[in-house]
């Protein structure tokens, strides 16, 4: 997450504007992951990146009802989505398995268990003489293996 005390600020504000009175704490992560897992709070701050495209590594840990309390760590419970998580998991066809996650994603977002704030995006820059560097789709996996400099 991207200046994570500068978005919770922004969020907290927002949240005033509608009456809702929200507290603003800190933490140094390792107390911060332990507070979330013993205390379940009402409302919390994380994120998540993939090391790989495919949408399971991060619908079905985080969505998926039987999940909790970790790492589905909101306690979202939505029959629907884990019908389609569990049917998804089970086609081989990539098509299919997108309009199956596709689904689940409407659903995720109608409910609403996250306020889903940022998408970091990476930005890599290189030497003309640097060949064959792609930045990996999660922008977080830098592939080197067929990387050369001429």
């Amino acid at each position: 997450m991207q200046a994570p005390v500068e978005m919770s600020t922004v969020i907290q504000a927002n949240l005033a504007a509608i009456g809702v009175k929200a507290s603003l704490k800190t933490f140094e992560w390792g107390s911060y992951l332990g507070k979330i897992r013993a205390e379940a709070p009402a409302m919390f701050a994380l994120s998540w990146f993939l090391k790989s495209e495919d949408p399971d590594l991060s619908m079905y840990p985080l969505f998926f009802s039987k999940n909790q309390p970790l790492p589905n760590r909101s306690n979202y419970n939505n029959p629907e989505v884990d019908q389609l998580l569990v049917q998804a998991r089970q086609v081989a066809d990539r098509g299919k398995r997108a309009e199956l996650y596709k689904k689940a994603q409407r659903l995720i977002v109608e409910d609403a268990p996250w306020v889903f704030v940022d998408h970091e995006v990476q930005v890599v820059a290189t030497r003309a003489a640097v060949k064959g560097f792609k930045l990996h789709p999660s922008g977080f996996d830098l592939r080197v293996e067929r990387v050369t400099k001429e």
